[in-house]
This record gives structure tokens, sequence and C-alpha cells, in this order.
């Protein structure tokens, strides 16, 4: 197996892959170190940085070497790996793939999906060309797994599904594109017996529209009768004149990878933190964090982790919070929180949104540009009339009772308490 990879990176400005750098493995010199290179003539013609903390070009350098060795990759390009139900795929289909460490095993994908054996940073959801293109192939591959789990699925199934699933996460994901506009879509599948997540998803960004929150668009496609929810992938888009726009980006958890004292129990300090580092507009990045956290605690949404934020380059080194995707309601107030509201607010059980928690809250999120107050009486306002835009969407009843239930407040749940919660986070 080879000891390097190409990373090719798509330019908005050329309309094509450019060559960025490539990954280097050594395993002669080193216990499996890591390291990252960039091209002198990336360099050269003032190319964007991939990841504005790990990989930043603020440091003058062309190398950066991972910390950690045994074949572990830089924060940012793990983001390339499979994910944990392509995983399981992979390692059905080609023997000996879970004996391969991260670098390996991002080898083989980019030999499989990539650009003549080179990862596509913001394509990585459209290596081989492999997007789904009509719905009539998505059936097909819906039909081919529906219901059924990684062990139960034959070969050519699982051949099949492997190129589309490049998305992170522990389900199905599929792209699909719009041939009259190519705008990208996803297709995640559901995996909850309690509840149909599709009009969950549905009604979640109904409401986070309402909310002024910026949110990755869903609609529902009928497929033979079914109902199922698709939603827009924010990295790509096109315009009437035929020129594709890539994004790219990352996650929030790629940023606080090399700092010890972040991790253990976060909270949405560290959020802030990283947008008032890294964004080109923090001051409205934290209004529109503020919002979503807001908005989380009303509906329970325990999936709010660093992996569900994402900073994305809009323009050359122009970092901005990427859109919201991946809320769902949860209706257990049991469940704790990915990314905790301040000390002591990390299960729904325990306290109630309510104003004291919102100024709480603008604590750790340090909003700037909108009143706490205001913001937090119109979200709730939006949320507490969840049933009439339920009804306005066709929203069945039962997936009504799970927000419902989400957004009620604990019988055990206190009036939030006005302490003082010191964020003990730092990014470096």
């Amino acid at each position: 197996m080879k000891d390097f990879i190409h990373v090719h990176k798509w330019s908005n400005k050329e309309q094509c892959y450019q060559y960025v750098g490539h990954l280097l493995y050594d395993n002669k010199y080193t216990d499996g170190a890591v390291s990252f290179h960039y091209d002198d003539d990336y360099l050269a013609k003032s190319g964007a940085e991939l990841d504005p903390m790990n990989l930043s070009l603020s440091n003058k350098t062309k190398a950066y070497i991972e910390p950690s060795t045994k074949g572990i990759i830089p924060p940012y390009f793990q983001q390339f790996l499979p994910s944990s139900l392509g995983y399981s795929l992979f390692n059905k289909c080609l023997e000996g793939f879970d004996k391969l460490n991260q670098f390996q095993q991002l080898s083989v994908v980019s030999e499989l999906y990539g650009d003549r054996g080179a990862i596509h940073l913001n394509g990585q959801n459209e290596q081989n060309n492999s997007m789904i293109e009509s719905v009539d192939e998505m059936l097909s591959i819906i039909v081919a797994i529906e219901g059924a789990n990684v062990d139960s699925l034959v070969l050519p199934s699982l051949e099949k599904m492997l190129p589309y699933n490049s998305a992170s996460g522990n389900r199905l994901i599929f792209n699909i594109k719009e041939k009259h506009s190519s705008q990208s879509y996803f297709y995640k599948h559901s995996e909850s017996t309690s509840f149909d997540e599709h009009q969950a998803r549905l009604l979640t960004f109904k409401l986070e529209t309402q909310c002024t929150i910026d949110s990755a668009a869903v609609k529902m496609v009928d497929m033979n009768g079914v109902q199922v929810s698709f939603q827009e992938n924010y990295k790509f888009a096109n315009h009437e004149s035929g020129v594709k726009i890539r994004l790219n980006s990352v996650p929030f958890s790629a940023l606080i990878s090399n700092n010890p004292s972040a991790h253990g129990h976060l909270d949405y300090g560290v959020a802030s933190q990283i947008i008032k580092s890294f964004s080109s507009e923090p001051e409205a990045d934290l209004d529109e964090l503020f919002r979503r956290a807001l908005f989380c605690g009303h509906l329970n949404v325990t999936s709010n982790g660093l992996n569900n934020l994402e900073l994305m380059d809009i323009g050359h080194n122009e970092w901005r919070l990427a859109p919201a995707f991946n809320n769902l309601p949860n209706p257990y107030h049991t469940s704790v929180f990915d990314l905790a509201f301040s000390d002591g607010l990390r299960a729904k059980k325990f306290f109630s949104i309510d104003k004291n928690f919102a100024e709480v809250l603008a604590r750790q999120v340090s909003p700037e540009g909108i009143s706490v107050v205001e913001t937090f009486a119109d979200i709730t306002e939006t949320v507490n009339s969840f049933k009439e835009i339920a009804t306005e969407n066709n929203i069945d009843i039962h997936t009504q009772d799970v927000f419902s239930k989400a957004i009620a407040t604990s019988h055990l749940a206190g009036k939030t308490q006005l302490s003082e919660h010191k964020n003990g986070h730092t990014l470096r």
C-alpha cells in the first residue's frame, strides 16, 4: 500500500479540482506518523487554507505533523473516513479492512472513489461521479436495504451502497441530485421505530425557519406512495449559468482535537470560542449560535454536539458558521445533551427552558447583535405554536406527540439558577 495520498480541492474560480498537497505516512523512521504538506505551487498562488486551526497558513510552514502516531490522520481529514455504517460495509466487502489504521483506510477510500487516487476535499460526496441522479435509482437502492441491517445484506446491495455512504454518522445516507436544478440533497435512512423521522425532519426545518435560524432546507418526496425527506446539501450549489460552487467545511470537533483541556464535558462556551477565533463575522455567527442553542433546548435536540456544527469557507479563508442540519427532537428528557448549555445544564429533566436559562446560556455564547429577552420570547412563541405549523404541513398526530413530549417541561425540572458558570475550556 502506498505511503502518500494526494489531496484535491475544487476551485470555484477555475471550475476544476486543483492539487493542494499530500498526506505522508512514515512507518520507517517513526511509529506510523502522518503529516500533511501543502504544495509549493498551491501556496504560490495564495491557495486557501483547509483548516483554520490545524492547517493554518499563518503558521508559515509547509508541513503539519499529526502528534499522534500509528497512522492517525490530522483532525480535518477524519471527516473523509467511512461513517460507522460505512465502516461496517467496507469491513464486510473488503477482507481485513478493520485491521487497517486510519491512513490506510483513507487510502482505500481514495483509491476506490477518489480522483485517480486523490481524495476530493469539498467533493467528498461526489467521488467517482457516484451521486445518484434519479429518484428511481434511489428507490431501487432503498428497497434493497429497507428494514435490513449490515449482517443481513447481500453483497450486490453492499457494493451499490458503498460509493454513496461517505457522509459521517451511524446511519445510511445517500446523495441525490435533481436533474433540472443540479441541487444536491441528502437522504437519511430513518432508524427510529417510535416515530416518523422524515416528518419530524420536515417539521423541525419549518420551525427553524420560523425562528430565523439558518438551516439546510428539507423537502418531502413521494416514493411509490411513501413520503420521505430530503435535506439540501449546503456544500453544493449550481448556478443557472452552469457554474458549480463547492464549499470547503470543517466540523467544530476538528477545531479542538489537539487540545486536551477541551475534551470531556463540552458546552456552548467551547463552540462560542471557536467562532470568536475563526469566524470572519463572529458577531453574526454568535447570534446565530445563540438562536440554535435556545431551539435545541426547547426541542430537546440532544444530538447538538460539535460534530453537528461546522465552519465553511464561503470565499477565500472566509470562515462562517454553516447552516444547521441533523436536528431532531428527543422525547426522552433523561438523555444528556452532547453540548451542555452550562455547568449542570446537561439533561432537560433537571432544568427549565425559561428566561433564566436564556441568560445563563447568553453568558456562554455572548450574543451581541440581538436582544436575549426578545430572542427567547420569539423562539418560545414559535415552538409553542408548533401544532399550527404541523397541521399546515400535514404532520401526523403521532409525530406531533413526539414534539409535545420533547418540548414539555419535566416535573423534576427546577427553575434555572442564575449562578456564574465559568468555562474552563480554551482552544490553545
